[in-house]
């Protein structure tokens, strides 16, 4: 599979560079069985190796230019469709709730078709949703997560379109 560019983005996220940020700065001391990275790294001895790591890829992050910048990854705490949709695709807000949880999120940003982050909010959501279904697809199907987690990404994207965000999920 050739890489989407935009798959890069995700590494522009605050919760991949904080992830990162916190493993860069380690104290050489720190007990292997702390870090959960990768089993390569969860050996005795590996904590440098660790640290380097971290240090480098944010270096090679940075170097990184997004192919669509207007999806601005460092803001996508601030959407709320990102935020709330979590909260829905782990089954923390049921179907039922969706329309006063969008009620809720309008009392306090307004009407979202008419916010001024409306464009940027709108590519967010498409491009996670469809980063989400790319690495679904290329899961093991077999192991019968995959038409559950179809199912969240489904109630993710109706609960962006109860908030007038509609786009295409693309699954080959």
């Amino acid at each position: 599979m050739i890489p989407d560019p935009d798959d890069a983005l995700i590494l522009h996220t605050p919760g991949i560079k904080n992830r990162l940020n916190d493993l860069a700065t380690l104290s050489p001391n720190t007990e292997p069985y702390i870090i959960k990275v990768a089993p390569l790294f969860n050996k005795i001895g590996q904590t440098e190796r660790v640290i380097s790591w971290a240090k480098s890829t944010l270096q090679q992050i940075e170097r990184i230019i997004p192919v669509r910048p207007n999806l601005k990854p460092e803001s996508i705490l601030e959407n709320p469709l990102y935020i709330w949709g979590a909260a829905v695709m782990d089954n923390l807000l049921i179907e039922e709730a969706m329309p006063a949880a969008i009620n809720f999120i309008e009392e306090k940003f307004g009407n979202l078709v008419e916010h001024p982050e409306c464009m940027n909010w709108l590519f967010q959501v498409s491009w996670i949703a469809n980063l989400y279904i790319k690495f679904l697809s290329d899961s093991n199907v077999e192991d019968g997560n995959y038409e559950l987690e179809l199912h969240q990404i489904k109630k993710f994207a109706k609960f962006c379109f109860l908030a007038g965000y509609m786009f295409p999920i693309f699954d080959k």
